[in-house]
């Protein structure tokens, strides 16, 4: 396993997907733990509810559209973002459900949106950017209707995605000469901008929103593309990493996640997943370097329990017990491990996982900012292994909350939002 993915790359199982007939999966987004969904460019899609363990039979939107980026908000929710292929520019549409693909309804953009990339879906206040002026539009009930929220800094052509905490990001969609890239951000809907790295010498940017907290940004300087940064955005956090830099043995890093917990996960560009054995019947996969087997497609991710790989082969490989690595699945945890409270942020109730390598007396509880406790959830001797406890914030108002684990001579303290 390469420096760059250690440990946090955790163990992969393979769910191979039903072939599409046209184009193969390209696209993959899941709404929390057990609903996902993927596409292929030419509107065939499936679903899985189970974590992607089992996916449904084929089906095809009702137009002939390219499927450039969808988003699945929920169990039922998805909007899909489709081109006219017959039309080189102009002609985007959405298209929306809400009874689990069902029945789709097309919705025309407002005028002047012409490059897909302009729309940003990440959340449920959709915004777009207009090719002719930069001006920039929100809607906020899912493409029926549009109001002008600002202007982007002239940056008419720029792609654009937009957080839940409602920074905005724009940056360019073609690069190839100097100065031609760009990643600017604005922290009060549009009326100031502020580029996020230096803009010298940059030849291109491109962006991906994985969803309303993370988001990966590839920046390439240089007149022949030599040196390429990777930017992980964490909105929950409201900061950007620079994790690696520079073209390393044929491969760029311009796909990553910068985790609430300060975890981070990096693939490269053509990394491979790998069989960890030769059995036939083994299904688990590590995520290695070396450009043999299955190639990394895309990336959908909610948190570091949670994260899902598509494969251009059909195949989506999702996250499995991260304690363990590639331990027996009855094998105890290797090391004491808090994880992040997934959901986070979260009304009401949010799950806690924790981890002991051994039997040991567990204390687990919640605090304020200010350290005054709130309410202790675990209190008792345990057995090793992987726990799990539901917290319910009824009673708490909005705001930033701490949860501390002790046990043994180990302990952590982790932050987790309540959200009204």
């Amino acid at each position: 396993m390469s420096s760059e993915l250690h440990a946090q790359t955790g163990v992969w199982k393979a769910s191979p997907l039903p072939a599409p007939p046209g184009a193969s999966y390209s696209l993959i987004d899941f709404a929390d733990s057990a609903n996902g969904i993927v596409f292929s460019t030419d509107g065939h899609y499936v679903l899985t509810s189970d974590g992607g363990t089992t996916w449904s039979q084929i089906r095809t939107l009702p137009d002939s559209l390219s499927i450039v980026q969808m988003r699945l908000y929920d169990a039922n929710t998805c909007v899909a973002l489709g081109q006219d292929g017959r039309v080189s520019l102009g002609n985007v549409f959405l298209l929306r459900t809400s009874d689990r693909g069902t029945s789709w309804k097309l919705l025309n953009l407002p005028a002047h949106i012409r490059i897909p990339g302009c729309v940003s879906i990440a959340t449920r206040a959709i915004m777009a950017c207009q090719a002719d002026s930069g001006g920039i539009l929100g809607s906020t009930d899912l493409g029926s209707t549009w109001d002008t929220l600002a202007q982007s800094e002239g940056r008419s052509r720029g792609e654009i995605g937009v957080m839940k905490n409602g920074r905005i990001f724009v940056w360019s969609p073609v690069g190839g000469m100097l100065n031609d890239g760009c990643l600017l951000t604005s922290a009060d809907s549009g009326r100031n901008w502020v580029p996020v790295v230096s803009q010298t010498d940059m030849s291109y940017s491109s962006g991906k929103i994985y969803n309303e907290n993370l988001a990966s940004f590839a920046l390439g300087y240089g007149d022949e593309f030599i040196l390429e940064v990777c930017a992980l955005y964490n909105g929950s956090r409201d900061s950007v990493v620079f994790p690696s830099s520079g073209r390393r043995n044929g491969y760029w890093v311009d796909w990553g996640a910068f985790y609430d917990d300060g975890t981070i996960l990096l693939l490269r560009w053509g990394d491979a997943l790998i069989k960890s054995s030769g059995a036939p019947s083994d299904s688990t996969y590590l995520v290695q370097s070396g450009g043999l087997g299955p190639h990394v497609s895309s990336l959908a991710t909610i948190s570091p329990q949670y994260a899902w790989i598509l494969s251009d082969s059909n195949i989506v490989f999702r996250r499995v017990d991260l304690v363990t690595a590639a331990a027996p699945a009855n094998a105890p945890p290797g090391e004491f491990r808090l994880f992040q409270n997934f959901p986070n942020p979260f009304n009401p109730a949010t799950t806690i996982r924790y981890a002991i390598p051994r039997r040991a007396h567990v204390t687990l509880s919640v605090y304020t900012t200010l350290g005054q406790l709130v309410t202790t959830l675990v209190d008792r001797v345990e057995e090793a292994g992987a726990h799990s406890v539901k917290f319910d914030g009824t009673s708490l108002s909005s705001g930033v909350y701490f949860y501390r684990l002790q046990a043994g001579n180990y302990t952590n303290t982790m932050k987790m939002t309540v959200l009204r």
